[in-house]
C-alpha cells in the first residue's frame, strides 16, 4: 500500500454469504476491517483463523459461541477474539438486523463463508 487510503463504508463492495449475512471489506498492510450486516436470525458457523479479531456491535445484538460459552453483544459492546480460537455467531431471537465492524490483524490470506 502507497500511504494512507480513505474511504466510506458504503461505498466498499458488498459480498453476499451464507444465510444473507453481508460484508463489506477493505484491507491495508496489517489490518484488516470487515462491516458484517446480519439479517434477523441469522447465523454464522464456527470457525477459526489466525488472526485477531475485534468485534464491535453497532446496531443489534450478536451471540457469539466461545469455547467459554455464549457471549452476548448488544450494541456498543465488544469482544476480542484471540488468534485460532474457535468462534462462531448468530443474531438471538427477537433481535432485527444486526451491523458490526470487526478488524483482523493480521490480514487473513483466506476468508470464512460463513457456511
Amino acid at each position: 500500500m502507497n500511504g494512507s487510503k480513505r474511504f466510506t463504508l458504503g461505498d466498499l463492495s458488498p459480498e453476499l454469504m451464507a444465510g444473507d449475512v453481508e460484508r463489506r471489506r477493505v484491507t491495508g498492510e496489517q489490518l484488516e476491517l470487515i462491516v458484517y450486516d446480519y439479517p434477523a436470525g441469522a447465523r454464522f458457523a464456527e470457525h477459526h483463523h489466525e488472526a485477531e479479531q475485534l468485534t464491535i456491535v453497532l446496531e443489534g445484538a450478536l451471540v457469539f459461541l466461545t469455547p467459554r460459552g455464549e457471549e452476548r453483544l448488544e450494541a456498543g459492546d465488544a469482544l476480542l477474539i484471540v488468534s485460532n480460537e474457535p468462534h462462531g455467531a448468530y443474531v438471538p431471537d427477537g433481535v432485527g438486523a444486526t451491523k458490526t465492524i470487526n478488524l483482523f490483524s493480521p490480514v487473513r490470506s483466506s476468508l470464512p463463508s460463513g457456511r
